[in-house]
């Protein structure tokens, strides 16, 4: 009597504990039949008892059912699991189990396994062809995917960048042309010359830390003053091609110094070379002593007019 009693006690122990654990295994979208290529969504829940935790969620593998797209979450120690197959064998006659291991409070592993359902799946209808099938591809029906989303954010960004580049090399073109056009305008290269020196004094430069960016302004300047002067283009010549092609006529002492004062600056500019405060007055003294001198060939000029 006692042993039936147990034996009693036990079986509906389990049963309890078995209904506990699958508290659903259904299809959302059950039919009496299916053909090949219709999609087959579950929906199985599972309840977890106090300290059990979730390990690891494994799909039958059966041949001719493709698994389109898969979920789980777990709340409130229960796990919801949902799956969506299509099918593509007409031999099928259920779906693939799932396999749920769990470990409880104790790190003893079990195993859940939540059978398939079965299914019935009868031939193509005549009116229908192979060809309409949809082909197993991922994201097709299971939902929205942010690939394409991400995808034309990047191409906007992109587009976006392309534009800012394509603008900003119009623009160094555009002041290109405009300083390639300097010499062919009518001013006057001295004044042209004492305004930009009084306006590089006034920008302080050296106060502000800025020695590679005075370097640009000067020989930037020096360079406008000699293509206005003499109508040529010394604005876009390297240092080399500049000591080959200014050949005109000038203080040998000046052009070497001058010459010298341009690779130093390259120095500067373009190899991080570190110049003095004596270096920087140098700069200033070379530009004045260039602007001195073509203000005495200048008036020379003048003086000789004055005679005839």
């Amino acid at each position: 009597m006692k042993k039936r009693l147990y034996f009693l006690i036990i079986i509906t122990f389990l049963s309890i504990s078995f209904a506990r654990e699958l508290t659903s295994n259904r299809i959302i979208n059950k039919k009496d039949s299916y053909i090949i290529g219709d999609l087959i969504k579950i929906k199985v829940c599972l309840h977890l008892s106090e300290g059990e935790r979730l390990v690891s969620i494994e799909d039958e593998k059966i041949e001719g059912v493709y698994i389109r797209n898969k979920y789980h979450k777990i709340s409130k120690r229960e796990i919801n699991i949902l799956r969506e197959y299509q099918i593509f064998s007409i031999n099928l006659k259920k779906l693939p189990d799932i396999k749920v291991k769990v470990k409880d409070k104790r790190g003893k592993e079990y195993t859940i396994i939540i059978k398939g359902k079965p299914i019935k799946i009868k031939m193509i209808s005549q009116g229908d062809k192979i060809s309409d099938i949809i082909p197993p591809q991922k994201g097709l029906e299971t939902g929205w995917t942010p690939f394409p989303f991400l995808f034309m954010v990047l191409l906007l960004v992109s587009l976006i960048i392309l534009i800012i580049v394509i603008v900003k090399r119009l623009k160094r073109k555009n002041i290109k042309k405009e300083e390639q056009k300097l010499w062919e305008k009518e001013i006057d290269p001295i004044e042209f010359f004492e305004k930009e020196l009084e306006r590089i004094k006034r920008e302080n430069y050296t106060g502000r830390g800025l020695i590679k960016e005075f370097y640009y302004d000067i020989t930037d300047v020096i360079r406008k003053f000699l293509s206005i002067y003499y109508k040529k283009n010394y604005i876009d010549k390297t240092t080399y091609e500049f000591r080959r092609d200014f050949t005109e006529e000038i203080d040998t002492n000046l052009k070497n110094n001058l010459i010298s004062f341009f690779e130093f600056s390259d120095l500067v500019k373009f190899a991080k070379h570190t110049p003095t405060s004596g270096d920087v007055k140098k700069a200033f003294e070379i530009a004045e002593e260039l602007l001195k001198h073509y203000k005495e060939i200048r008036n020379s000029l003048l003086g000789k007019n004055d005679n005839l």
